[in-house]
């Protein structure tokens, strides 16, 4: 089996961040977006709750992309990722 180099290790593991990164902080903000428009709607008109939910998802995903890179292992950040996916998914619509 062949060793993969210092540099070129570290250049897979920051494509495969950027990748979950783009990719993951995408479907992450979406589900959030999703859920907070959809409690924010029990407080507020449904055009608001759903202009508030989409605009706080920019920050979101803003964030997750920062937090990414700034994870300690990549193993660390993709189970950040989708256990914070998971807990979204099961919360009530």
């Amino acid at each position: 089996m062949m060793r993969l180099s210092a540099a070129a290790l570290w250049r897979w593991q920051v494509g495969a961040r950027a990748l979950i990164a783009i990719f993951g902080g995408y479907a992450l903000s979406a589900l959030a977006s999703a859920r907070l428009a959809a409690a924010c709607a029990l407080v507020m008109p449904r055009p608001d709750a759903a202009l508030t939910g989409m605009l706080l998802s920019f920050v979101l995903y803003a964030a997750i992309i920062i937090w990414t890179f700034a994870a300690s292992t990549l193993r660390r950040a993709c189970s950040v990722l989708l256990l914070a996916g998971g807990l979204l998914l099961m919360t009530p619509h």
